[in-house]
């Protein structure tokens, strides 16, 4: 395995450790300067892994885009709808703390400068994490094992950990499958308009 490759695969976990672990209390702009570094990374390195749209719905390529596009704003709805429900499941079972604990560490922050920090976390979690990481493993499975998408979201779980929020894992884990198999299918632009438009809803529109 190349320097290079060793470096895509161990990176995260040591900015999510910093932005978890050491800085929890500043976590929002740890996370959008890791996901900065690795999203330039991805671009920089690893650009041929990163796939837009996977499968054309249409010859013409502006259809396709308002077709991906539709799925992910429809998709982020829907996951807004398995976290409004699943903050009230965390309620019933006295753990809503933990949903509390994430909105009191953002709700200092400018409202202006909220959104954006959103739409740039968002947008290269989805370049990173579904787009290089995720083809890179798919390829070295070929053969052994057909959904890669599966280890990365596992992965992208687990790195979650150093927070030991269990809402931000339980969120971890549900982006990190639903988006995985999405960009495996579809690509990462579906995935990319449903973790931004999610994000903004579930932290600036709607919150919990």
């Amino acid at each position: 395995m190349k320097l290079k490759e060793l470096i895509l695969i161990i990176l995260p976990s040591i900015l999510w450790f910093i932005s978890f672990g050491i800085f929890y209390n500043f976590f929002l702009y740890g996370i959008f300067i890791s996901t900065i570094i690795l999203g330039l990374y991805s671009i920089v390195y690893f650009r041929h892994n990163i796939i837009l749209i996977r499968n054309n719905f249409s010859r013409h390529r502006r259809y396709n885009i308002i077709f991906y596009a539709s799925i992910g704003i429809i998709l982020s709805f829907i996951l807004y709808l398995i976290f409004y429900a699943g903050d009230i499941l965390l309620n019933i079972l006295n753990l809503g703390y933990f949903v509390n604990e994430i909105y009191a560490v953002i709700q200092s922050t400018y409202k202006i400068l909220l959104i954006m920090s959103l739409i740039i976390i968002g947008l290269f979690e989805e370049i990173y994490w579904r787009g290089s990481l995720q083809e890179f493993v798919s390829k070295r499975l070929k053969g052994k094992f057909r959904e890669g998408w599966i280890i990365v979201a596992i992965y992208y779980t687990l790195v979650h950990l150093p927070s030991l929020n269990f809402a931000l894992l339980a969120a971890a884990f549900t982006i990190g499958f639903i988006n995985g198999f999405t960009a495996s299918r579809l690509g990462i632009l579906t995935t990319i308009i449903t973790h931004i438009l999610w994000l903004e809803l579930v932290m600036v529109l709607y919150p919990l």
